[in-house]
């Protein structure tokens, strides 16, 4: 158990140097896919049995341009009670001459490579099968000024974090039917973000989705909305996502993902694809690949 406590204080260290570069001016693209790519879907609230890694691409429009760009995920479980998760976004955008006079950027594309976030998972409660009560879980989120803010304005140098509380329950499981299981997830949260070098901009944000899973196949449909103060017209953004993954092996998977901005702010649509990659976490036995996760 020991040594699960010191890992623990090695996964927060990021947490402690997190740094920002500022400068005053727009800040186009806060809203943006990519730019705010920390701020995600609900998740499943219970600690998982595998290593995690998981890479997709998106293109889409966001409210400047263009943009098309990966993820990779990695997420460890390294107890029965807390898991950590790494993640590196990259993205490549492109706007037109209007956009980059408006805000004076020097040229019409651009990318970015290390925009860098972390999140650990603890767990609170672990779900009733025999009762109403759910799996519980705090989560704590940090983005990293890791990015390129200068060059395009995308926002992508300013540190954010958020502080959730993840829930989910299982509604149905059946070993025998087309449709296994049905389960519920849902997020509350506070987030905050860093827009000048003495302002920060901060908004509550919910998020709930549905998901089923099959034999082979999961589905799921989730909605994410939050609510800032500062500037109404990019404060206020309300996502749904749709996404549906496949079981190819015991320990992959691949899945397709929509993205559609349901208000003014949000990045009106991003199409991804992607593979997971499960991997049984020292000292624990391999189980079958859980969609829960």
């Amino acid at each position: 158990m020991r040594y699960s406590y010191a890992l623990l204080l090695l996964m927060l260290i990021p947490y402690l140097g997190a740094y920002a570069q500022y400068n005053d001016g727009p800040n186009p693209g806060n809203t943006g896919a990519y730019a705010f790519s920390f701020i995600d879907h609900a998740t499943d609230a219970t600690i998982g049995d595998d290593i995690i890694i998981d890479v997709k691409l998106d293109a889409g429009k966001d409210n400047l341009g263009k943009v098309q760009g990966g993820i990779l995920r990695l997420k460890i479980p390294f107890a029965h009670w807390v898991e950590i998760e790494a993640d590196f976004v990259s993205d490549r955008w492109q706007v037109s001459d209007e956009i980059k006079n408006e805000y004076g950027l020097k040229g019409n594309s651009g990318k970015f490579d290390g925009d860098l976030t972390f999140k650990t998972k603890i767990k609170i409660l672990s779900e009733s099968k025999t009762s109403h009560r759910p799996a519980l879980a705090f989560q704590a989120t940090l983005k990293t000024a890791a990015g390129d803010y200068m060059s395009g304005h995308r926002y992508t140098d300013s540190a954010g974090y958020e502080f959730s509380v993840l829930g989910s329950k299982t509604l149905r499981e059946e070993d025998d039917e087309i449709i296994r299981k049905v389960k519920v997830l849902t997020e509350i949260a506070f987030i905050a973000w860093d827009t000048q070098q003495s302002e920060q901009n901060d908004a509550y944000k919910a998020s709930f989705g549905v998901q089923v899973e099959g034999e082979k196949f999961k589905m799921r449909v989730s909605y994410l909305g939050y609510n800032g103060w500062q500037i109404p017209a990019a404060d206020h953004v309300s996502i749904l996502q749709l996404e549906g993954s496949k079981n190819i092996r015991q320990n992959l998977q691949l899945y397709g993902q929509i993205n559609l901005g349901l208000s003014k702010a949000s990045t009106p649509i991003m199409i991804g694809a992607g593979v997971r990659y499960y991997l049984p976490a020292p000292k624990k036995k391999r189980k079958p690949i859980s969609y829960d996760q």
